[in-house]
């Protein structure tokens, strides 16, 4: 068996107890002689304390295990005085297949017993550590407690007296939700803030969602498992949360890409997926060189499931947007759907009918005279006559907004950059309702579109 022998001795242990270098060598030598062992090496730490693993020879010895099936020591605690330590040691040894013996003691990992104990060993070193988590945990449990902060600190806060307290950075935390507000998505604020100069921290879309659910910056502590509400003050309100989370979850995909489209988010996928059409832009190269532009709407989730094609080029479709306006007309509206406003109406109208019946009936039976008859009767045609009326001018307010829409985006349209356009667009245009006439591929026939409604923004 080959064996390494390690020896350490520290100057005070030398002087008081006698752990001479040479002396252990010595013994441990014997000891191989008499076991019939070839000795390898011999690693030697002199006046090195044995409460740390970073001993230029220990390492050493460490870095050669292959070279060896045994390491050998004169006492336990020549190796190490720590458990912990000890522990660590072994499983190294273990792993390489290394074998531990003690001259002195019963640690010998080559026999059972000796597997026995420093498997006792180790259970006692777990515990240690446990019973170490544990004492560490309820610390800090109190420590936060007692409204002291452990952990990371934001870059939106400073520690003062182990306290949090918002420091002029919040100013970035402001302008997140600001943009949020505004419907602008994550990626873009990400895309904002990395722009700024001299920022405490480098901002993508990540780091702003991060901060919107960060519960430090809600006003809460959060340390592993503890959780504690309202422990210093916020940088996001919770009503400035919900608002945010709202326009999160229910917006489309509005938010500026490298490239515009006019209809971003407004076309219906034809098949009815519940999607909307996505604007592709694909570069491609002349057989001279030269690069153009192939832009196409198409619904990616229909690409995807293999569905019938839903591509329509960018050029055709707006060419069918302004066909169907330059052929709408006023006549060919539809009036609205009645809002809360009109239904209101309609059961005041209910109501004033009702009263007219009891009226009618009152005189009837002589319970009312003749001018207090007409009197309440006018009363009711009045009301009649002006819920009638307020009914009519709302629906003409409509249709009178509809025509505004309808005459500026004819008006202004050539006139417009992408940009603008995609800008008017978003405000005036709630969503698009196309029906596609595939063409046929052999022969290079595109598909073609026609608009079958627009639902406008009123």
């Amino acid at each position: 068996m080959k064996v390494a022998i390690y020896t350490r001795v520290s100057t005070l242990e030398q002087a008081n107890e006698g752990y001479s270098i040479g002396e252990q060598e010595r013994k441990l030598k014997q000891f191989c002689d008499i076991n019939d062992w070839k000795v390898v090496d011999v690693y030697v730490d002199a006046g090195i304390s044995g409460g740390s693993l970073k001993r230029p020879s220990l390492q050493k010895l460490l870095n050669d295990i292959d070279k060896f099936d045994m390491i050998l020591v004169y006492k336990l605690d020549r190796l190490t005085r720590s458990v912990r330590d000890l522990l660590d040691l072994l499983e190294i040894f273990d792993q390489n297949n290394v074998a531990f013996r003690s001259a002195t003691e019963v640690y010998d990992t080559t026999n059972a017993m000796g597997r026995l104990f420093v498997t006792l060993v180790g259970a006692m070193a777990e515990w240690e550590r446990a019973t170490t988590r544990e004492r560490t945990l309820y610390g800090k449990e109190g420590a936060l407690e007692s409204g002291k902060y452990l952990g990371h600190v934001p870059f939106y806060y400073d520690l003062v007296d182990n306290k949090l307290i918002p420091n002029e950075n919040r100013k970035y935390v402001d302008y997140i939700i600001k943009r949020l507000k505004e419907n602008i998505s994550a990626t873009q604020i990400g895309k904002e803030l990395s722009n700024m100069k001299d920022t405490p921290v480098k901002f993508n879309k990540t780091m702003v969602i991060q901060i919107l659910h960060s519960p430090t910056a809600h006003g809460h502590t959060k340390y592993g498992k503890f959780f504690k509400e309202n422990t210093h003050e916020p940088v996001i309100t919770q009503e400035d949360y919900n608002t945010a989370i709202k326009i999160l979850s229910t917006r489309r995909h509005t938010y500026k890409q490298n490239h515009t489209s006019i209809f971003r988010g407004k076309i219906e996928c034809p098949n009815n997926c519940g999607r909307f059409l996505h604007l592709n832009v694909n570069k491609i190269k002349r057989a001279d060189g030269s690069y153009y532009l192939r832009q196409y709407y198409k619904c990616d989730k229909c690409s995807r499931e293999k569905k019938p094609s839903t591509i329509i080029r960018y050029d055709m479709m707006q060419q069918a947007f302004m066909k169907y306006l330059n052929n709408l007309s006023f006549d060919t509206i539809e009036p609205p759907e009645n809002n809360d406003d009109q239904e209101q109406f309609e059961i005041d109208i209910a109501k004033v009918m009702r009263q007219r019946e009891k009226y009618q009936k009152a005189w009837a039976m002589d319970l009312m005279t003749d001018d207090e008859f007409k009197a309440r009767m006018k009363e009711t045609d009045t009301l009649l006559k002006q819920a009638s009326e307020k009914e009519v001018e709302n629906n003409e307010l409509e249709f009178e907004q509809v025509v505004k829409i309808q005459k500026l985006l004819q008006k202004s349209w050539k006139n417009l950059s992408e940009d603008k356009k995609e800008d008017l667009i978003a405000a005036t245009i709630d969503k698009i309702q196309i029906e596609l006439i595939r063409g046929n591929k052999t022969v290079n026939s595109p598909n073609e579109v026609k608009i079958k409604d627009v639902s406008f923004l009123l």
